[in-house]
């Protein structure tokens, strides 16, 4: 039988050895995510007509597409059945093309976590790149501490040599005017 949501469900119900004059008939209606979304009191049908009695009704109405479970209990006659409705439209076809086109969806979800891991994996060789990157680049940075200290040096010496330029100059005259003083002459070897 095909149950639809927001259509009525009639409960028909006969109660164990067809007790008449229950109260306490009650079903408990679950949804589809077995939450218990209501309760209902059957009331008997014929009540004291005759025609054999114990029957009860009541009704439920789902709201949503899915599988619904109703339990009928009674303490006082021992009553204690369940049924299941299937509530919306379902093709067998339909619903295994559907399954099939899910899988196939998981499957190319699945490949794509497998590229999304290698692309992860490169990350990780990209970082481990980054960090010899990062020591050659502190190397370089030490190189040109060192050539910056070197170059400091290189203007000392030069200040000290145009220093020194000076003295030459001084000797050189110095030189120049003892080589005036002395007379040129013949040399013994």
């Amino acid at each position: 039988m095909d149950y639809k949501k927001n259509v009525e469900i009639k409960v028909n119900y006969l109660a164990l050895k067809k007790t008449e004059g229950l109260l306490d008939l009650t079903v408990r209606v679950y949804n589809p995510a077995n939450s218990l979304v209501d309760t209902v009191v059957l009331t008997e049908v014929n009540e004291g007509s005759g025609l054999g009695g114990g029957l009860y009704q009541g009704s439920f109405t789902p709201d949503i597409d899915g599988q619904w479970r109703i339990r009928i209990t009674s303490a006082t006659n021992g009553d204690d059945v369940a049924k299941i409705f299937e509530i919306g439209n379902y093709n067998v076809d339909d619903v295994k093309a559907q399954g099939d086109a899910i899988e196939d969806k998981v499957d190319i979800l699945d490949s794509n976590v497998d590229l999304i891991k290698t692309e992860t994996d490169k990350i990780q060789v990209i970082d481990d790149n980054i960090d010899l990157i990062k020591t050659e680049a502190n190397k370089i940075q030490t190189i040109k501490d060192d050539v910056i200290i070197i170059d400091g040096n290189v203007e000392s010496i030069k200040t000290t040599v145009e220093g020194q330029s000076s003295n030459i100059d001084y000797i050189k005259d110095k030189v120049d005017s003892i080589d005036g003083q002395i007379s040129q002459g013949g040399y013994i070897l």
